[in-house]
């Protein structure tokens, strides 16, 4: 089966390459190796790795960025495509219509006051325009891209070490913004057929889209984005990206989900951060096991020292869940998605 596999690569001309090191793969820099490991350039190489997969009963995963995913120790034991697509182009150079729906938008805000990176006020967009690109682009280089042609609108999202459909599935936030709120269509792929979909089959909530429950494969996005204010958008980018910088790098981002209003209200706390949460109410902040710790810079991310496994990470996070709930009733909910087999070792 495995030479018929990797044959069936080849003939499609995928670069597919066994064992591969995840920890590699991961902004946090921990999981053991894949099987297989795709190198999916494109939208079409990503629908021919998929389909493969299937064809050969072999369960996959689709890996963008590598953030906001913890690889177990032991790997996984199918198919990783590293969804490293990078196609853009306009679709509709004025969408008169395009984002007006408001019905997707209604999300809790869950963060701080950002008026302060507000440069100044935007003005009226010359245009809407609709631009489609792969779901393996990173929002980093889109961004950049549609700068350069005088597309604005994804300013908010730097720094954020996302893929398109990554940003998609999870409904990423940039400040008070989430990146759901952009989306005109979508093609998704699932059970041998690609369909196309507007911003509301998503039902997109707060780091929660409905391919979460479906499991559905972005391909590529269309976002509702304007043409002009982009001077605004640069200074408005490189405020942001260096408050961003300041993070911890080494890690999988944000670990827990922010409190909810009623769970803020609940403990009085100024603000619905979990990183204040586990800081001035758990006082967690530099608790470590092994080379995970809770990061003394910003107590919502779990830092890898150097040498971190993943169970070191996945015991830290249950011990924090465990004191959240023992002192204070709360149950974290996690901002990450934990891939393989993790032993409980708290």
């Amino acid at each position: 089966m495995i030479k018929s596999f990797l044959e069936a690569c080849r003939a499609n001309h995928l670069n597919c390459r066994q064992n591969i090191k995840l920890s590699d793969y991961t902004t946090i820099r921990v999981g053991g190796p894949a099987r297989f490991f795709i190198e999916a350039k494109n939208s079409d190489e990503l629908l021919a790795g998929i389909r493969i997969a299937d064809e050969f009963g072999i369960p996959f995963k689709i890996l963008g960025n590598g953030s906001n995913v913890i690889f177990s120790d032991s790997g996984y034991s199918g198919v990783i495509i590293h969804n490293s697509g990078g196609r853009w182009k306009i679709v509709e150079h004025s969408a008169q219509d395009c984002g007006k729906d408001e019905s997707s938008l209604k999300i809790e805000r869950r963060g701080e006051d950002y008026s302060e990176f507000q440069t100044t006020d935007r003005a009226k967009p010359a245009s809407t325009v609709i631009i489609r690109a792969d779901s393996g682009m990173r929002l980093s280089l889109l961004m950049n891209e549609l700068l350069r042609h005088g597309i604005s609108g994804l300013e908010w999202f730097s720094g954020i070490p996302a893929t398109v459909g990554g940003a998609v599935y999870m409904n990423i936030h940039g400040g008070p913004n989430y990146f759901g709120n952009l989306i005109h269509r979508v093609a998704l792929f699932a059970n041998n057929k690609l369909k196309t979909v507007n911003r509301d089959y998503f039902r997109f909530d707060y780091d929660y889209s409905i391919l979460h429950e479906t499991g559905e494969i972005i391909i590529w996005a269309e976002l509702c984005l304007e043409r002009g204010n982009t001077e605004k958008a640069k200074a408005l980018m490189k405020k942001w990206t260096r408050f961003k910088s300041a993070q911890p790098q080494r890690s999988a981002g944000c670990i827990f989900q922010n409190l909810t209003a009623q769970e803020q209200q609940s403990l009085n706390l100024p603000t619905p951060s979990a990183g204040y949460f586990i800081d001035k109410v758990l006082n967690l902040k530099g608790y470590r096991i092994g080379d995970a710790v809770i990061s003394p810079s910003h107590a919502a991310f779990i830092e890898n020292l150097g040498k971190a496994t993943a169970d070191e990470i996945v015991r830290l996070i249950n011990y924090v869940v465990k004191e959240a709930k023992s002192k204070t009733g709360i149950d974290l909910r996690l901002e990450v998605e934990l891939i393989g087999d993790f032993k409980d070792k708290s």
